[in-house]
């Protein structure tokens, strides 16, 4: 990292130890080659041969809560991703002013119980493109993925703590998220296009640990219009 003066994460460490035998008594043994298996986390083989530095969070034996939710494309060209047909628009007043209680123009929410810590989201791609989908506010696990081609099911034994993920087309993964970090979250698609045609949603984390809004910054009166969702 000597461009940025930053110290490089531990994370992006890798470390080989070589033993040489026989240089000083002029002996020279064949040389070993060792073929390593090809890596990219795109791809369900990779997640399988990682194993993380630090381990995660303990998760529960089953979640407190389970999202199922979809990632589509309705009649009008509008996309979705959300636990029912809602397309994503921009709301006239940001969402922690009103906490999602007013001025949401049907925003696509998922309020998270307040007694709940450790959140499965299961995610399903009904498109026939794979997607990559980014969460902010919090990294997940990816528990298992299944594809959509002989719909088989993949499980990790060590899973990765991550905030992106690719969903296959046709497919489905699983991810767990312990629900800690008070906010409105964004679960979007990193496709440009589909963002746009609304392929987002939100996650609702503690509300009565939320930020308070600044007694100056006005919360009442009428909405704003909305603004227009692009297509």
């Amino acid at each position: 990292m000597e461009r940025t003066g930053h110290r490089a994460p531990e994370s992006c460490s890798f470390q080989a130890k070589l033993r040489y035998k026989g240089l000083f008594a002029g002996v020279r043994e064949p040389v070993e080659k060792h073929t390593l298996p090809h890596l990219d986390l795109g791809t369900w083989d990779s997640h399988l041969i990682v194993q993380p530095l630090d381990a995660p969070p303990v998760l529960k034996a089953s979640a407190d809560a389970s999202f199922n939710l979809t990632l589509g494309e309705m009649a009008d060209g509008k996309m979705f991703l959300h636990t029912s047909e809602t397309p994503w628009r921009l709301p006239s007043t940001p969402l922690l002013m009103t906490k999602g209680l007013e001025c949401t123009e049907s925003a696509p929410i998922i309020n998270i119980p307040e007694t709940v810590s450790d959140v499965e989201l299961i995610v399903n791609n009904a498109m026939l493109d794979a997607h990559v989908i980014h969460l902010h506010g919090s990294r997940f696990q990816v528990m298992s993925s299944a594809t959509g081609v002989d719909k088989s099911l993949f499980a990790s034994s060590a899973p990765l703590l991550r905030d992106t993920v690719l969903v296959p087309s046709k497919g489905q993964v699983t991810l767990r998220v312990v629900a800690d970090n008070p906010g409105m979250w964004m679960l979007r698609s990193m496709n440009a296009n589909a963002h746009l045609r609304g392929a987002a949603t939100v996650l609702n984390v503690l509300p009565s640990q939320q930020t308070a809004v600044p007694s100056e910054i006005p919360t009442g009166g009428p909405c704003a219009p909305a603004p227009a969702l692009l297509i």
